[in-house]
């Protein structure tokens, strides 16, 4: 599903955490506060991601990282009955790194990079042929 929307982050200060305000936007992708840098642990630079990959994402512009903690959800006592998504976590920047701005690739679409003529068996090849989609099939934003 689509969602048209931008992860974005400014200096806002967030209502929980009060660090910089990540929140999801529309508009346009040039906007350089929706630039984010996706900086993979025990992995090569341009390497493919692969599943249980621990990665941080940087905000370019704001110079700080993505970052949740179970400390910042949302609740009836620290928003009454107003709170954006009741029971939900807050996600915040900061610009130290740690335990909160690390998270961990567990499930998505995975596409074998592979030339279609060094695919062996079946299997592999149903693999190649299945990610073999236009780009705009799949939403790429956050």
């Amino acid at each position: 599903m689509k969602s048209g929307r931008l992860l974005h982050m400014d200096t806002t200060i967030s209502m929980l955490a009060r660090n910089y305000e990540v929140s999801c936007v529309g508009g346009e992708a040039t906007d350089e506060s929706n630039n984010w840098k996706v900086q993979c642990e025990s992995q090569e630079q341009g390497s493919i991601v692969k599943i249980n990959t621990v990665f941080q994402l940087f905000n370019e512009k704001t110079r700080a990282f993505l970052y949740t903690s179970k400390l910042n959800y949302f609740n009836e006592s620290n928003c009454g009955g107003r709170c954006p998504i009741m029971g939900q976590l807050e996600a915040s920047g900061v610009s130290h790194q740690g335990p909160n701005t690390k998270w961990k690739v567990e499930s998505g679409v995975f596409f074998d990079h592979q030339p279609k003529e060094t695919v062996g068996t079946p299997e592999e090849k149903w693999v190649y042929e299945a990610a073999d989609v236009e780009d705009d099939d799949f939403d790429t934003e956050l």
